[in-house]
């Protein structure tokens, strides 16, 4: 049986995520954070291959360039907040 890659979504290992089946023999991988995998008809562990097909390697740069522009967001939000509130008061001057 080939091994299971981590949930995509969360990041979930192999402890969390099992094989579910349907009445007409479909399976396919589901997480225990709700994600599914696409299902397959077969009985050879396709669905298994399939799951894995789709997720992607997490690259660390990116994720820390996403997080530094996440931060970038938020510090630029506060300081329109503040912006404003400082505008409203010279205003009611």
């Amino acid at each position: 049986m080939p091994k299971f890659l981590p949930c995509p979504f969360c990041g979930g290992s192999e402890d969390e995520l099992c094989t579910q089946y349907n009445s007409c023999g479909d399976e396919w991988v589901q997480c225990s954070c709700g994600a599914e995998g696409p299902s397959s008809n077969k009985r050879n562990d396709e669905h298994i291959v399939f799951w894995n097909i789709r997720v992607q390697p997490k690259n660390d740069k990116i994720s820390e360039v996403i997080e530094d522009l996440l931060e970038l967001e938020e510090d630029l939000l506060n300081r329109s907040r503040k912006t404003r509130r400082i505008l409203d008061k010279i205003n009611k001057l």
